[in-house]
């Protein structure tokens, strides 16, 4: 449930606005972008696998924590767990 699906979720069964959606998910991009710019000082430290491997471990919880999402979720749990997604594509 990435974007494809997680924003009709949140707007149609949730009940959220677009606007409250915009900011539920808003948070993937900044997580993304600082991944970015980290990954690129961490290069030249680490090996690239210990990298790939890093990312894979935080997609696969944070896909695990999207795995239980619920009707009940609060917005912060949707918020941590898009920024702990977006980070991994660092």
């Amino acid at each position: 449930m990435r974007r494809a699906l997680l924003l009709p979720f949140l707007q149609n069964l949730i009940g959220y606005s677009v606007v409250a959606t915009g900011f539920a998910t808003a948070p993937s991009g900044t997580g993304s972008m600082l991944a970015m710019t980290l990954a690129g000082q961490l290069l030249k430290r680490f090996q690239s696998r210990v990298l790939i491997a890093t990312g894979f471990g935080i997609s696969a919880f944070s896909l695990w924590q999207m795995s239980g999402y619920t009707f009940d979720m609060s917005e912060g749990v949707v918020k941590w767990t898009n920024f702990r997604k977006a980070s991994d594509s660092g």
